[in-house]
């Protein structure tokens, strides 16, 4: 029986007579299978299940309706202290909870990772062709096409749903700023593309397919972080060696090589 339950001794009980009451179960049987009993009376006793029977509201409704909700709240005022305690500790974890949620950036399906506080969703993913390189309003056909397969183009955005650029991987090329997260993907810069902050990922599809036609011409004048794969050709030994002060001679040495060719 559970505790709570309003239960009267049974007549085929060998307790019969003991209190012709009705009583509450106060506790769970014990190992002997002995129920606690609380008689309106005061009066108190264990039973088994066998010696009791479950007693409705019909007879005595407002005399026993009395007693057991006096019963409640004097046993009650101590658990509610525990219970207002537990509750304010699970206020307390909710509002740490959702301090942390982040919101998600723009509407439709799509998929997205998480790169420290910011949700990358992905907006292209194909190969990134590389075909030209620009410098000194010479545009330069690159002889030996760089193909970086199964690139994607992540937009960042902020827990703040704010849009923070690009992210790519696998981390190869020239238009990266600062170091390559891990090895394996990098903040890009696209240079002078113009766009409005995507709010769905069919917006987003098409701004990063804009950028990465962007990336497909090394703009030697507005360059980023420059990251080779790992086996080098010749054209990305003499690209590593560039510096901010030696870019006309790494072109000429790139013209010198056959790596790169002007377009006429």
């Amino acid at each position: 029986m559970l505790i709570g339950v309003r239960v009267r001794i049974r007549r085929n009980s060998e307790f019969y007579g003991q209190c012709n009451e009705v009583g509450v179960v106060t506790e769970n049987s014990d190992t002997a299978g002995y129920f606690k009993v609380e008689f309106s009376s005061g009066y108190r006793n264990s039973f088994r299940d066998i010696d009791l029977e479950m007693v409705g509201l019909e007879n005595d409704e407002a005399v026993e309706g009395e007693m057991i909700d006096k019963k409640f709240i004097r046993e009650a005022v101590n658990p509610s202290r525990i219970i207002r305690e537990i509750e304010q500790k699970w206020k307390n974890r909710c509002s740490t909870l959702l301090s942390g949620v982040k919101r998600l950036p723009i509407n439709g399906d799509y998929e997205a990772i998480v790169s420290g506080n910011y949700i990358c969703v992905k907006g292209y993913e194909g190969n990134l062709v590389i075909k030209k390189m620009y410098y000194n309003r010479t545009t330069y056909s690159i002889m030996s096409t760089i193909t970086i397969k199964d690139f994607k183009l992540y937009g960042r955005y902020s827990i703040d749903g704010d849009f923070n650029g690009f992210i790519g991987i696998p981390a190869i090329g020239c238009h990266f700023t600062g170091h390559a997260l891990d090895g394996t993907y990098g903040n890009l810069c696209t240079g002078e593309l113009e766009y409005t902050r995507p709010t769905d990922i069919n917006e987003l599809n098409q701004v990063c397919e804009n950028a990465v036609k962007s990336l497909e011409i090394i703009n030697m004048g507005s360059l980023g972080k420059i990251l080779p794969p790992k086996r080098k050709n010749k054209f990305w030994t003499i690209m590593a060696t560039l510096r901010p002060d030696t870019i006309g001679s790494i072109v000429d040495e790139l013209i010198a090589e056959g790596c790169i060719k002007a377009l006429l």
